[in-house]
């Protein structure tokens, strides 16, 4: 956010409707979002009592609920903030994209992972590269920062698979991304059943 400008971290949301294999959420297979009203309320007081103007929402998949996305974005659009959040490339479109722009979004996370088809089947992530690439472009197209997460050493990974994520980096060049080291985190599918 800017120099200067006053931000807080909240969270809309907990667990995730998909079951990526090194994901250890304390909610799989279940979304649970708190009311859009509920959010807005948290961010108006935030805003009044502190001076904050700025929000990172660190749910896991913002634009899984669509019904519940074209509310709270209708209800935070006049609160005139700007916000970083996340989501699956699976879960953009054209209309959604202008929808967050429209409500102050001025940064998004996806999680890709990897640039190899192989190992994002091994992992479950149920997105492919095409959808990655064609999210982000999505994403700068209509005026948000495109951030991506990466994971290095997932099961499966290859020297074949670094190439091909560095073509996947070549291909969307995301404004932004991060690179992380795979850890079989207790409680995900690949800690409890490494065999598969």
């Amino acid at each position: 956010f800017g120099v200067g400008q006053k931000a807080a971290i909240l969270i809309s949301g907990r667990g995730c409707a998909f079951h990526c294999g090194f994901c250890a959420n304390l909610f799989p297979g279940k979304l649970r979002l708190r009311s859009p009203e509920n959010v807005i309320a948290e961010i108006m007081e935030l805003k009044e009592k502190f001076g904050v103007t700025a929000f990172r929402d660190e749910a896991d998949t913002l634009t899984a609920n669509r019904k519940w996305l074209e509310q709270y974005c209708r209800l935070l659009a006049p609160l005139k903030v700007t916000w970083k959040g996340h989501t699956r490339s699976d879960l953009l479109d054209k209309e959604t994209v202008a929808m967050l722009r429209e409500a102050g979004m001025i940064e998004c996370g996806l999680g890709v992972e990897s640039g190899d088809p192989a190992v994002l089947k091994l992992i479950n992530k149920k997105d492919t590269v095409e959808e990655h690439i064609h999210a982000v472009q999505l994403l700068k197209q209509g005026g948000i920062i495109s951030k991506v997460y990466l994971i290095s050493g997932l099961p499966g990974e290859t020297e074949e698979s670094l190439k091909l994520t560095q073509r996947f980096m070549q291909q969307a060049k995301p404004d932004k991304w991060t690179l992380s080291l795979f850890q079989p985190l207790p409680g995900s599918d690949i800690w409890n059943w490494p065999q598969r």
